[in-house]
């Protein structure tokens, strides 16, 4: 039988969900970091991939796209900078207080 019941398995439930919640963001920060630190170093397809990481856990971030410009533009590669720059734009507008971007 399961040990935790009543008031302690809601409590219990809301400290799992933020401890998943705190994981997600921790690993969405670090897959962000690793990107920023390897894209200066020039190796740019880890780099995508590392960015592409942190997106899939959190594809709600503008700045993560907003890195992924500044590759894509550093490469010569304007037409996929403009597309992710849409992409964190249209984020940044329906989340106007987030922070990132500053209009």
């Amino acid at each position: 039988m399961w040990p935790i019941k009543g008031k302690n398995l809601g409590r219990f439930v809301l400290k799992l969900s933020l401890l998943n919640f705190l994981i997600k963001r921790h690993t969405r920060h670090t897959f962000n970091v690793v990107g920023i630190e390897i894209r200066k170093k020039g190796v740019i397809r880890e780099a995508i991939s590392n960015y592409l990481k942190a997106i899939a856990i959190d594809s709600e971030d503008e700045v993560l796209y907003c890195n992924l410009v500044r590759l894509y533009y550093g490469q010569g590669n304007h037409e996929k900078a403009i597309d992710q720059g849409e992409i964190g734009v249209e984020i940044k507008v329906r989340f106007k207080g987030s922070s990132g971007l500053n209009f």
